[in-house]
């Protein structure tokens, strides 16, 4: 059997005689006893003198002493055990519901301070969203623009590559219809030449016609004929002149007939 401290027990005895210490429960007392760190044999020792029974004959490690400052013990803990008044409860119950009400406007402050939080979060989500979703329209039209911008050159590409294939082209046939417009003016000149030769040569004809049916009226001594040509002065055409303007290739110049060779 374990030894039993018999200044705690006698302390513990005293504290169980008390009629206010009696009121309370047994597992009450025996609660308190423990948390004094009383052991299991030292309560049941301790129950069993304050019902008036004799000690036990367990070993004791002290002479049994009266216990100093029971009294100021029983002061402090017998409060502590006994039943609460309807005063006292309703003073517990009222201090609850104060405590309840100022947690509860703690936390409707709480709860108004979360929601300010949470609407400047979703008010910053918001202009968030929409920036990116300006960017995002921004950079599409970007890439358009590039797109647009590619293929407008590579169609401007593709029009210097057809006018620098079509160049020796539509020299070539400038030339072509310049050799054709010479070729066609050298034989309106060559018709034009013969025009006039024919003419001149049938108003010789008829001038040496004319000479002849009088010549037996006059008499080559009374009589001098000028051997200029009877051409009126714009009927003189110089042969040469229209032989050097049929062999030349890049003349450019129209000669106009008199109106009488052309009519």
């Amino acid at each position: 059997m374990a030894s039993i401290r018999e200044e705690t027990v006698n302390s513990a005895v005293n504290f169980l005689k008390d009629p206010k210490v009696q009121k309370s429960t047994l597992q009450a007392r025996v609660s308190f006893l423990e948390s004094k760190g009383l052991t299991s044999e030292e309560i049941e020792e301790a129950l069993r003198r304050a019902k008036g029974g004799a000690p036990s004959n367990a070993t004791t490690v002290a002479p049994s002493q009266p216990i100093q400052g029971a009294t100021p013990g029983q002061n402090y803990l017998l409060p502590l055990l006994k039943t609460p008044t309807a005063n006292e409860l309703e003073n517990d119950k009222q201090a609850l519901s104060d405590q309840f009400t100022f947690t509860s406007e703690r936390l409707d402050l709480v709860k108004t301070d979360t929601n300010i939080v949470r609407r400047s979060i979703e008010e910053t989500s918001l202009g968030v969203k929409e920036a990116l979703e300006s960017l995002d329209t921004v950079l599409k039209d970007l890439k358009q623009q590039e797109i647009k911008r590619d293929t407008d050159i590579k169609s401007l590409q593709e029009e210097i590559k057809t006018i620098h294939e079509l160049i020796p082209k539509i020299l070539e046939k400038s030339k072509d219809s310049q050799n054709q417009a010479l070729a066609e003016l050298q034989n309106e000149l060559k018709s034009l030449k013969s025009l006039i030769i024919n003419r001149r040569t049938a108003q010789t004809t008829s001038s040496i016609g004319e000479i002849a049916a009088t010549g037996s009226s006059f008499s080559p001594s009374n009589t001098s004929f000028p051997l200029t040509s009877s051409f009126p002065d714009e009927q003189r055409v110089d042969q040469t002149s229209f032989d050097s303007l049929g062999e030349t290739n890049g003349a450019k110049s129209v000669v106009e007939a008199p109106s009488d060779i052309t009519s």
